[in-house]
């Protein structure tokens, strides 16, 4: 009857919890756009535990965040490993743009 009890266990489904941070739920889909050095994400992240209903952009490319920016690293590698999804402005059709 041992096959019974672990049947009984794989259907058992945990619900998650649902947490806040002032406005922000760990249920919402969360778009955050512009960021600088990625703490607010990061911060918001930390708190629901995972990333993985955050997007997170930036106006600037990686390689310039990094340099203007001296936690936005250490941030951006933290984000990542709790499942962020991250956007980075790539410069492309820079002098094409108008404004």
């Amino acid at each position: 009857m041992a096959v019974g009890k672990e049947m009984v266990k794989a259907e058992v489904v945990m619900e998650e919890k649902e947490k806040w941070l002032m406005h922000y739920s760990s249920f919402h889909q969360i778009l955050l756009v512009g960021e600088g050095d990625f703490s607010f994400s990061l911060c918001l992240a930390q708190s629901f535990s995972s990333a993985s209903n955050i997007v997170a952009t930036s106006l600037n490319p990686y390689d310039l965040l990094i340099k203007m920016y001296k936690k936005a690293k250490s941030n951006l590698e933290a984000f990542e490993k709790l499942g962020a999804h991250l956007l980075f402005w790539s410069g492309c059709n820079q002098d094409e743009a108008s404004y």
